[in-house]
C-alpha cells in the first residue's frame, strides 16, 4: 500500500474565503434599537436604565460642547496672556540689565 502512494499526486487543498462586510454604523444603530426596545418593555426599570445610559453617554452634548468651547477659549486666552507677559518681561530685562551685564563682562 505505501508503495502505491509514492506515485500518487496529492490534491490541492481548497480554501474557501467568504468576505464579510462590517458596517459599524449599522451595528450601532441595531444595538441602540435593541436597547430601546428592551427599555420600552421594562416600564419603571426601563426608565431608570434609560436615564443611566444617557448620563453615561453624555446626553445634551450641545450644552456640553458649548461649555467646552468656552473653556478652551478661556484656556487659550490665559496661555496667550502668560506668553505675552513673559515676552514683555524678557524684553524689559534685556533693556534694563543687558547693558550693565555687558559692562561687567568687559
Amino acid at each position: 500500500m505505501a508503495f502505491l502512494r509514492i506515485f500518487k499526486v496529492p490534491k490541492n487543498q481548497k480554501f474557501e474565503y467568504r468576505p464579510r462586510h462590517w458596517d459599524p454604523i449599522k451595528d450601532e444603530i441595531d444595538e441602540r434599537r435593541r436597547r430601546a426596545d428592551e427599555r420600552r418593555q421594562q416600564g419603571v426599570e426601563g426608565a431608570k436604565a434609560r436615564i443611566a445610559s444617557e448620563l453615561r453617554r453624555g446626553a445634551g452634548r450641545g450644552m456640553n460642547e458649548r461649555y467646552r468651547q468656552q473653556q478652551v477659549f478661556r484656556s487659550n486666552l490665559i496661555l496667550f496672556v502668560i506668553v505675552a507677559l513673559l515676552v514683555l518681561g524678557a524684553y524689559i530685562f534685556l533693556q534694563v540689565f543687558l547693558p550693565d551685564l555687558l559692562e561687567i563682562a568687559n
